[in-house]
């Protein structure tokens, strides 16, 4: 015959062990980013890419001997600023925008794209100088403006 405590210790673990096993459970799924609707994704790229142009002038100012007259160097000059202050720039706004969690509708655009800017950032990375006169970054403008992007001159 079973003991007292070893029925009571069972009925505890009975009632126990399915409560935390549901809670473990939740907590993984709790983690991972939920889809936006298309007007939250939106917003929210528009906002991380909005941010660029103002992050990049400040990074550009702050890295330059020149200050806010960062353009007047040499195009030695600007290459090197343009891997040192930009790129990394560029970078942290691709992860960013990565990091977003489209509607299921518009993810395999968005991975796309992502894709896209991956590749003009490892372009400019591997020849900063040709950022001066052609930018890698151009072409996937379009794509993103075509899903209602605004303002993303990575």
């Amino acid at each position: 015959m079973l003991s007292d405590k070893r029925i009571l210790a069972a009925v505890l673990a009975g009632a126990v062990l399915p409560a935390l096993i549901g809670c473990g459970g939740g907590d993984a799924t709790s983690s991972e980013p939920e889809a936006l609707t298309k007007a939250e994704f939106v917003k929210r790229a528009s906002t991380i890419c909005s941010s660029v142009e103002a992050r990049r002038i400040k990074a550009f100012e702050s890295a330059s001997k020149k200050g806010k007259n960062f353009l007047a160097g040499s195009n030695k000059e600007l290459a090197e600023l343009i891997a040192s202050a930009g790129l990394p720039l560029y970078e942290e706004i691709i992860e960013e925008l990565a990091a977003l969690q489209p509607p299921p509708k518009e993810q395999g655009k968005w991975q796309a794209i992502i894709k896209r800017y991956e590749k003009a950032l490892a372009e400019a990375e591997a020849d900063p100088a040709k950022q001066i006169a052609s930018d890698s970054f151009l072409p996937v403008r379009d794509a993103v403006e075509k899903l209602g992007v605004k303002n993303c001159t990575l």
